[in-house]
């Protein structure tokens, strides 16, 4: 996706990094009944939206996907808090209040990491993220999960393929059917995991290092100064 353009693709990662970090600290901060500042934050995650190159469409379905999550956990607010809150002159459960503040809160979150990470090369992130003093077996550890992401997603792709190929319905769930699917994922996952342990030592081992390099220009100060003064005067307001 950072290959795609856009606005937000030209900004320093770097300061993209220290944006989210303290959007995240602010929009954790707003109190759980404060849904107006919460929906306020909600229009700079709106922003940053627009200026990446991420489609409405792929987000979408990442809110949906992980929606399930966030409501299993706000769905329990209207149950334990009995606190009456008013607003408008009409009392209401402050539970439902808290548990929608909680996934507005949960929307801005994902928003603006789905913005800023498809607008940033992953090299760029580890090279930031070690400028912030990432330990290095993180790094290291994020490095050898990126690359066993897509080896692992090649066999998931062979696999349904091969399923397809022998006219398999997904329609009948069958638990021999299914845990014979799994056990192949797994061992392929173990033969992968290894070819990935043999490449490392043969370029040196895992005394891997991320080059450390900081470029920014006057516009990505402006994006921090901007993007940081816009959320505290929410904060604050």
């Amino acid at each position: 996706m950072p290959s795609k353009g856009g606005l937000l693709t030209e900004v320093s990662p770097f300061f993209k990094i220290l944006v989210f970090i303290f959007f995240s600290a602010i929009n954790v901060s707003i109190n759980k009944y404060d849904i107006v500042k919460s929906l306020f934050l909600t229009t700079y995650c709106v922003y940053i939206f627009f200026i990446s190159p991420i489609t409405f469409r792929y987000l979408s379905k990442i809110i949906l996907y992980s929606s399930f999550f966030i409501l299993f956990i706000a769905i329990l607010n209207p149950l334990f808090d009995k606190n009456i809150y008013n607003l408008s002159g009409y009392a209401i459960n402050a539970g439902i209040i808290s548990a929608l503040n909680i996934y507005i809160k949960f929307l801005n979150i994902v928003i603006i990491t789905s913005s800023m990470i498809s607008s940033t090369k992953f090299s760029d992130i580890l090279n930031s993220l070690k400028i912030l003093k990432l330990p290095h077996e993180i790094a290291l550890s994020m490095t050898i999960m990126y690359r066993f992401l897509f080896l692992f997603l090649s066999d998931i792709i062979q696999t349904t393929e091969a399923i397809n190929s022998r006219k398999k319905s997904y329609n009948k769930l069958n638990y021999k059917y299914m845990k014979n699917i799994i056990s192949s994922m797994f061992q392929r996952a173990i033969y992968r995991s290894e070819s990935i342990y043999e490449a490392i030592l043969a370029k040196g081992g895992l005394n891997l290092r991320v080059k450390k390099q900081l470029n920014f220009n006057l516009k990505d100060l402006a994006f921090l100064t901007i993007s940081m003064t816009y959320i505290t005067f929410i904060r604050v307001l």
